[in-house]
């Protein structure tokens, strides 16, 4: 959103920029490329994002507009934002109808009011001379108890962990008011409906997206879970600083990109924020491996944390950005579980694996694979050897190496004693923490209202307590 005429003429100023790099891609005799169709698509997205906040703005300041909808009281902040604006007050200006200065009230409305009293906002509302008067309906604000909403939410299909350390605010558990109030506007945020529309068994499900699940997850709670992803990413990808890149067009080129700080999964997460696709990592105990999502251009990639493999995580991250250069337009994956007979038969999995293992071997796998199945001779005891040999001879993490060792044994004798020995050349880590940590450093949460901060920040506290159970 568009608050000052100095953000108004920085955003004139990227449009003109964007749309003369869009014509200049337009005009590019390589544009059958995909990866140049990709990055024309996410221009053109962008410009328009840009062009409906500029104009939005433009009607503001007009004069002409003489309402501003509010459908809760989430969406007062930026009402009181817009009414400004449309005032024709500068931040400066309403700062000295209040008696303030300029920075603070450029602060609060940076931060969308969170930390102002419901006295100075209804202060700001009078000097603004706005008609707030407004019924309350009563039918949106059923009288609840925590405990019958938290059923309800369940019986929706929503995983009890997730609902509880997610989902339901971690205060106000006695302000019954206030907590039907944050339980609605944070279910609005993620699915677009609150809670009246739950008490009316209204089905979770994707708002706007195809989801790709497994045959055998076609269930309420799977579907929950999916439609729980969906909103989370759209706000991780609010939080993504810069905007989608064009992607490494070759393995080599995708190596050199994801490790340019090394062959870990720290410096491909690093790369993958720098390449404006946001990361996230969640250790939900639900049937899903993974997930990639891209609206408008933004994507955002979802890890499942399942034990303290960093170079497992790295390998899926890598899977996950082959979705992200398959696939064109809007889309949502979730990953089933390695051991689903739909992922193991997919072939578009198997050119996705294939393209991890590539890229971490820098298009070497077919030659270090020969190599190590020379050196093995077929032989389980002979694996950490051979891993460690070769790790050392290519540089490369001798975890990773075994991994893909095992993958490739397994695949072609279904052997699975290999996993065990590689399982042991593994270095301890944590791939969430690592996650989580990079996250931190790049998300500029400033770019989200208070609801959205409060649902990301909860994220980030409660997945590192690996909550147990599901029910």
């Amino acid at each position: 959103m568009i608050a000052t005429e100095n953000q108004y003429r920085v955003t004139s100023r990227k449009l003109d920029k964007l749309r003369r790099a869009l014509e200049d891609l337009e005009d590019a005799s390589v544009l059958d490329s995909v990866f140049v169709n990709a990055q024309a698509l996410s221009l053109s997205e962008t410009v328009q994002e840009l062009a409906d906040q500029l104009a939005e703005y433009e009607a503001l300041r007009s004069g002409n507009v003489a309402e501003i909808p509010v459908d809760s009281l989430a969406d007062l902040p930026k009402a009181l934002i817009k009414a400004r604006v449309a005032r024709g007050f500068s931040q400066s200006d309403l700062a000295g109808m209040l008696g303030l200065r300029p920075q603070q009230i450029q602060r609060w409305e940076s931060e969308e009011y969170a930390s102002v009293s419901f006295a100075s906002l209804a202060r700001i509302a009078n000097v603004l001379k706005l008609d707030t008067r407004q019924n309350v309906l009563l039918d949106d604000r059923p009288a609840y108890d925590p405990k019958e909403l938290r059923r309800a939410l369940m019986d929706a299909g929503l995983p009890a962990s997730v609902l509880d350390t997610r989902i339901l605010p971690r205060r106000l558990a006695t302000r019954l008011d206030m907590f039907i109030d944050e339980v609605d506007a944070r279910l609005r945020k993620l699915f677009a409906f609150g809670i009246r529309e739950v008490l009316s068994h209204r089905e979770f499900a994707p708002t706007a997206l195809q989801f790709k699940l497994p045959a055998s997850a076609n269930q309420v709670r799977t579907r929950a879970y999916a439609a729980y992803l969906d909103g989370l990413c759209s706000i991780v990808a609010k939080a993504v600083r810069r905007k989608p890149s064009l992607l490494p067009g070759s393995i080599e080129d995708m190596h050199a990109q994801l490790f340019f700080y090394g062959l870990s999964l720290q410096s491909a997460v690093e790369a993958c924020w720098e390449m404006g696709i946001g990361v996230i990592a969640l250790d939900d105990r639900i049937a899903f491996n993974g997930a990639c999502w891209r609206r408008n251009g933004r994507a955002v990639i979802v890890l499942r944390n399942t034990g303290d493999e960093e170079s497992r995580a790295l390998f899926d991250l890598i899977h996950e950005l082959y979705h992200l250069i398959a696939t064109e337009g809007d889309f949502a994956l979730i990953e089933a579980e390695e051991t689903s007979s739909e992922r193991r038969e997919s072939r578009e999995e198997q050119r996705a694996n294939r393209f991890a293992a590539e890229v971490l071997t820098e298009g070497r796998l077919a030659t270090i694979i020969s190599e190590f199945l020379q050196r093995s001779n077929g032989q389980v005891s002979r694996l950490s050897e051979a891993a460690i040999e070769i790790a050392n001879e290519e540089n490369i993490p001798v975890g990773i190496l075994a991994n893909l060792f095992a993958a490739h044994v397994d695949k072609e004798s279904s052997n699975r004693s290999w996993w065990a020995a590689a399982r042991n050349l593994q270095e301890p880590g944590d791939p969430w923490r690592t996650v989580r940590d990079i996250f931190i450093r790049n998300a500029e949460l400033d770019r989200l209202d208070r609801v959205e901060t409060d649902l990301v920040n909860q994220m980030l506290e409660t997945s590192d307590e690996r909550t147990d159970g599901q029910t």
